[in-house]
């Protein structure tokens, strides 16, 4: 781990639980999450991509360009600078032990629309990443397309790794996803900001809120 993280992930081996504290440093707050500038570093899917299994063609008039738009940092609660004594409990399965080895690598890591990797990164990029390394599941880079994938989840059954999405402010169309942790607490990346950690019951996630998918039982 990065000596400027300041968050540690441990085993309490007595309750076998994954502790995952993940600490971060003042982020900059930004203008928007998931994308400003139209200057992506990943292209679009077409026919001659390679797609993995379950992945589905958007339609044609949702085929935009990998990114996503919406939900200004300023508006948006997010944690900044040190958590104290705030943790985030997961299973210590194999399924849970791969999100984690998967996110540490991003802490800190700047926003950058269209991006993925540890240079820069965007919200459905954070997420692509994350089941494409961990579970080899392949999920297009652009939040509306992964919504119509996985299977619905309620909002009282989730569960670490599902992931969680947000209408755009000035539409209906979903326009930011997170991947969940535990205890109400989200991961993503925010324009401006970078990787930070928000709360589901903060009052913008609460009104913008779309629903949730689940990729991996």
């Amino acid at each position: 781990m990065r000596r400027r993280t300041n968050r540690r992930i441990g085993l309490n081996r007595g309750t076998e639980h994954l502790r995952i504290c993940l600490l971060f440093l003042a982020l900059i707050v930004g203008l928007s999450a998931c994308g400003l500038k139209p200057d992506p570093i990943y292209r679009s899917y077409t026919g001659k991509e390679k797609r993995g299994k379950g992945f589905t063609r958007p339609p044609a008039r949702d085929r935009s360009p990998a990114g996503d738009k919406g939900v200004r940092a300023s508006d948006a609660p997010y944690e900044k600078g040190r958590l104290k004594n705030e943790t985030y409990s997961l299973k210590s399965t194999s399924f849970e032990w791969k999100i984690a080895n998967e996110l540490l690598p991003f802490l800190n890591t700047p926003y950058k629309y269209g991006g993925e990797s540890v240079k820069g990164i965007d919200c459905s990029g954070l997420t692509r990443v994350v089941y494409l390394n961990a579970f080899k599941k392949d999920l297009p880079h652009k939040a509306a397309w992964q919504f119509k994938m996985g299977e619905p989840v309620a909002r009282n059954r989730l569960k670490a790794g599902d992931l969680v999405f947000f209408y755009a402010r000035d539409s209906k169309r979903i326009g930011h996803v997170g991947l969940y942790l535990s205890d109400n607490q989200f991961i993503h990346s925010m324009s401006g900001a970078g990787v930070v950690i928000s709360d589901l019951r903060g009052s913008y996630w609460t009104k913008y809120y779309a629903g949730a998918r689940r990729y991996v039982k």
